[in-house]
């Protein structure tokens, strides 16, 4: 048993070592891709050449996320994320979100909002909770074919309720049990519209539990979704 064990934790490490090595590479390319692809979006004046490039902006976006959840999952289960306590304004991190991710949006006519107390700032790590909302964001519009993608924050008890919404084809109450687990067959269903890889909403889980916090979903069929990620006020001490 214990060689067994022994054998499956050295797989394991190698398999996280080549996802890292892998993500890495791809990494900078993927991102003189995007860059270049938002010019011509931006810039063309032919039609047909910046509707092909909203196509591949969302392509490229979607692979982005991909990669960035590979680098996560790999520093997870290798126990070398070490967050950071600073201060954040949280509204202002929203409004840093949304403008990252209008372009996507607009490549489906779908607006992202932001409601969000003024002043909410609490002590955590602003690239983690950036991480947070690349994915829940991510998802919102890429399971959204009309409507909007709404982001708010409030203070909740000792923290703050950050709240993603989407007006997108929702989730069945009988996958909710199984929505935050690694590849769950919940994402599987939705895979073929989306094309995603089941990473995301466990990096979310993860991620915010890291922080202290902790997620929830509310969700109705062709109605919409809601994610809810509650942290608190100041991150507690992590155990070294």
């Amino acid at each position: 048993i214990e060689e067994k064990l022994r054998v499956a934790s050295e797989i394991n490490e190698l398999k996280s070592n080549i996802v890292n090595v892998v993500a890495h590479e791809l990494r900078n390319p993927l991102s003189s891709i995007m860059g270049f692809t938002e010019l011509i979006t931006l810039t063309s004046k032919d039609e047909s050449s910046r509707e092909n490039a909203k196509i591949a902006l969302e392509a490229t976006n979607r692979l982005t996320a991909i990669v960035n959840n590979m680098l996560d999952s790999a520093r997870l289960d290798r126990g070398i994320i070490d967050y950071m306590q600073e201060s954040v304004d949280v509204g202002a991190l929203l409004e840093k979100q949304r403008l990252l991710f209008q372009p996507l949006a607009k490549t489906k006519n779908l607006s992202i909002t932001v409601d969000a107390e003024e002043h909410l700032i609490i002590r955590s790590d602003p690239a983690a909770i950036a991480r947070i909302l690349d994915n829940l964001i991510n998802n919102a519009i890429k399971f959204t074919d009309y409507g909007a993608v709404k982001l708010r924050a409030h203070r909740n008890k000792d923290g703050v309720l950050i709240e993603v919404e989407d007006s997108g084809i929702g989730i069945p109450k009988t996958d909710m049990p199984k929505l935050f687990e690694i590849f769950s067959e919940v994402d599987a269903k939705r895979r073929p519209i989306g094309k995603g890889t089941g990473l995301g909403l466990s990096l979310v889980k993860r991620t915010a539990e890291g922080l202290g916090g902790s997620v929830s979903c509310e969700s109705e069929i062709n109605k919409g979704t809601c994610f809810r990620v509650w942290l608190p006020l100041q991150q507690l001490p992590q155990n070294k």
